[in-house]
Order: C-alpha cells, then structure tokens, then sequence
C-alpha cells in the first residue's frame, strides 16, 4: 500500500516538473565563448564549464537570489527550487563576469489562464479575420481599398474588354 502511495506521488510530481520548463538564453558574445554554458536534456539544471576557474554563479530577479560558490572549472547547478519568472544568471569567473539569462514558464498555469479576445462566435470563417492593434476583431470591410491605405494613391480599376459582332 505505502509502495503504491509513494509511486502516486513520483508520478505527479513528475508530471508537475514536465508541465514547468527552464529557458536559457545564451550569451553570444565572442568575448563570452570561453564559458560553456547548457541546460541538461531534462532541462532542470544549468551545465557550466569554462577554460578559466568560475569563482561564483549569482541567480537573481527582483524578488529572488541565489549565490553559488563554485571555485573550479566546471559545475552542475540544480534549478528545482529557482520560482516562475526571468532571471539573470551572473557567471564570475577569474578574469572576468559573464551574464546569461534563464526562465522558467508553467505552462499548465498558462494554459488555464489563456483567454481570447474573442469568442467563437465572433469569427467569420472561411471569411478571413482582421485584427486591429489592440487584437480586437475588425467586423466591417474598410470603406477604402487596401491598396490605397498602404500607398495613398488612387487604384486603377481594370476594365475587361467584350468582343462586339
């Protein structure tokens, strides 16, 4: 009985861990390429190495903060307990500090709260749909051709010639 409870409770916290992802963006910088920096393939750790001695890794927002001392060429950083948001990573290393950026998105929380602005009954299918700026859905034809919107001068309308006896 515990071994099934135990089992249950793997299964959801798994399913829990796949439903959130981390999102490393990379520093790009030549002056950078000295740090090799990636997210293992279940994408719940941060990967370093780096040809010179990483002294620290700060991890921090507004609300949060993480300060891991590393002193050595390598590391393998956890990011179970990192929250929902952006992030800055902060990679000291002797000679100089390197900044990458992280995310972490709940996609299962995104998906309760996505809504649209419109409903169902608003679209027109099979007859294309027209949004404004505001992603409002524009219902009537506009009164003037696109092509004139765009170029501010008057369309020429094509005649068809008709073969008279």
């Amino acid at each position: 009985m515990i071994k099934n409870i135990f089992t249950l409770i793997v299964l959801l916290s798994a399913l829990n861990i796949y439903s959130q992802e981390f999102i490393l963006l990379k520093n790009t910088n030549p002056k950078a390429k000295e740090l090799k920096h990636n997210l293992n393939t279940a994408k719940d750790s941060l990967i370093l190495n780096s040809e010179t001695k990483i002294l620290q890794i700060d991890i921090f927002n507004e609300d949060y903060e993480n300060i891991i001392t590393v002193n050595g060429f390598t590391s393998k950083i956890s990011l179970a307990n990192i929250p929902e948001g952006k992030f800055v990573v902060e990679a000291k290393l002797s000679d100089k500090t390197i900044i990458l950026g992280l995310m972490r998105r709940n996609y299962q929380k995104e998906q309760k709260n996505a809504t649209l602005p419109f409903t169902n009954n608003d679209i027109a299918e099979g007859k294309g749909m027209m949004l404004d700026e505001e992603l409002n859905i524009i219902k009537s034809a506009p009164n003037q051709s696109i092509a004139y919107l765009l170029t501010r001068t008057p369309v020429k309308k094509h005649r068809t010639k008709t073969k008279g006896n």
